[in-house]
């Protein structure tokens, strides 16, 4: 009895290996062959609604092992099957993708796009036959057309490590900073900077942002800082 339960297992065992052989990675093999670099796009979000809005980002091969075939591909959403989009014979390749093109690549009307989904761009390569998918990625929020209306006002600016919590007013302002008061217990020309880029949520007004706090008399750092519209 024993060595007909030990048999059991060992067969069993066997045929879960060969299970396992036999399965696909459908996310495609990755890690080998040409290694593609996609830039930070500029812009980086997509309007609901608008199908000429578009991303700009570049593609450049930073391997010597060119592939044999590059190209650009988008999905949507939890819908991870992937369209191509474009073919790339050159680096370093500027691409251009608008919304339009994106709905045309995975077969979607405009009703099927939501403010807050997100549009995945990917690059495979192909060598020797073999695609492959790089970290080489994009995640493209989908969001509201600007209203210039939203971006200023009156605000709730709260800090989680500075002592902030309170009313402030936005208003328009070409100037990268700004002095909040000239004096300010000991301190001269106490400041906020811009120390690195925002977010904006462009259906809410919400900002989301990180400052330098300066006087004359030198700083404290970099704190983050969030303005919910009242």
């Amino acid at each position: 009895m024993k060595r007909i339960k030990m048999l059991g297992l060992i067969i069993t065992l066997m045929m879960i290996c060969l299970s396992c052989e036999e399965l696909k990675d459908l996310a495609g093999e990755r890690g080998i062959a040409s290694v593609p670099s996609i830039s930070t796009p500029n812009p980086g979000f997509l309007i609901n609604g608008d199908e000429n809005s578009y991303i700009q980002f570049v593609v450049n091969i930073v391997s010597e092992t060119q592939p044999e075939k590059t190209e650009v591909v988008v999905s949507h959403g939890t819908n991870f099957e992937r369209m191509k989009i474009a073919e790339l014979t050159s680096f370093p390749a500027t691409v251009s993708i608008t919304l339009g093109e994106v709905l045309d690549a995975i077969g979607a009307e405009m009703s099927a796009i939501n403010t807050g989904d997100v549009i995945y761009v990917e690059v495979e390569t192909t060598l020797n036959g073999k695609i492959t998918r790089s970290s080489a990625s994009l995640a493209i929020p989908v969001v509201c057309a600007f209203d210039p209306a939203l971006a200023i006002g009156e605000y709730r600016a709260v800090s989680a490590t500075w002592p902030a919590d309170g009313p402030v007013t936005l208003t328009a302002d070409p100037a990268d900073k700004t002095a909040l008061a000239s004096v300010c217990g000991s301190y001269h020309n106490y400041s906020y900077a811009g120390a690195s880029p925002g977010s904006f949520n462009s259906c809410d007004g919400k900002y989301t942002m990180v400052f330098t706090i300066t006087v004359d008399e030198g700083g404290w750092g970099n704190y983050a800082f969030t303005f919910t519209r009242k």
